[in-house]
């Protein structure tokens, strides 16, 4: 069995049986026997953070969400870290206790 956990509306937690992973969200247009419907659903596929550890994934994404934060100020910067391993620290506890 396999992990997945979103993480924020776009990105989620997951594993396979070899390694920890982000996986991202994307809208792609259904297709049934062939032919698009016309109708978008939600695909999840690899992104990356290909880690042996749970944490060492976290903190791979926890890092691309600073880099990506466009904060202004080192004080901006170190409250979006605070955030970031606050929900982070929650979605962790979350998979542990589902264990």
């Amino acid at each position: 069995m396999s992990v997945f956990i979103k993480l924020t509306p776009d990105f989620a937690l997951a594993t396979d049986r070899y390694q920890w992973m982000i996986k991202k969200r994307r809208m792609v247009m259904e297709k049934k026997d062939g032919e698009k419907t016309g109708k978008r659903v939600e695909q999840w596929v690899a992104w990356g953070c290909y880690c042996h550890t749970v944490e060492q994934t976290a903190e791979h994404f926890g890092d691309y969400l600073l880099r990506t934060s466009n904060a202004k100020s080192a004080k901006e910067l170190t409250e979006i870290a605070e955030t970031i391993n606050k929900k982070m620290k929650i979605k962790l506890k979350e998979l542990i206790n589902n264990e």
